[in-house]
């Protein structure tokens, strides 16, 4: 196998399973880990103190009520997407 793609293979798969365990964490306290990219820049400026970094990517743990609307929706695309990409 070649050096660039298995160092690549090797960082998705622990980018995953930190993100696999901090959605366990999450679901101990009952939230959801919702990407940064779901939420407006206001937001997450709020909610810093609940913000999770992994790897370039940040991550915010919220309970399904303190979402809005638009959040839950962002939240279910990009939920849904993850899963069709895994199926693929």
């Amino acid at each position: 196998m070649h050096p660039v793609k298995y160092t690549k293979l090797y960082h998705d798969y622990h980018f995953w399973r930190a993100v696999d365990a901090a959605e366990r964490t999450a679901a101990m306290f009952g939230r959801l880990l919702v990407p940064g990219t779901c939420l407006h820049w206001g937001r997450k400026s709020r909610l810093a103190d609940r913000r999770i970094q992994i790897g370039k990517n940040m991550f915010y743990a919220l309970s399904k009520d303190e979402m809005t609307d638009i959040e839950q929706r962002k939240y279910n695309e990009t939920a849904r997407e993850e899963e069709t990409a895994v199926m693929a």
